[in-house]
């Protein structure tokens, strides 16, 4: 089931991308807080699942709490106070911190592989 989420969580965030992109089609909810939402479990199914689909003999099965909490932290930090500082194309919004954390629960819950 966890492949099958992070593949719909990339399908998503690509349709979401094309629409707001490229059709400028304004879904304000979808465009301050589904990225981030959505980010943190493909990125972290990168580590679980994209190493394989990629080649990648270092098979990550499953991610600790712990790991899954400090990777999102690093990730959400690099999201919110480096690119804004390196680009005016990206902005700081506060609210997208917790929408990280909720993301990484949605991994550890539904996608993180628990046998």
């Amino acid at each position: 089931m966890g492949r099958k989420l992070w593949l719909g969580s990339i399908i998503i965030f690509l349709i979401h991308q094309l629409v707001q992109k490229i059709l400028q089609i304004p879904i304000p909810i979808a465009d301050q807080y589904l990225d981030p939402f959505l980010s943190i479990p493909i990125l972290l199914g990168a580590f679980t699942f994209g190493n394989q689909l990629m080649g990648i003999k270092i098979p990550i099965q499953q991610l600790k709490a712990w790991e899954i909490g400090i990777i999102t932290l690093a990730f959400a930090i690099l999201f919110e106070e480096g690119f804004p500082a390196w680009s005016a194309d990206f902005h700081k919004d506060l609210m997208d911190y917790p929408m990280y954390f909720v993301g990484a629960m949605v991994f550890y819950l539904w996608m993180n592989d628990k046998n």
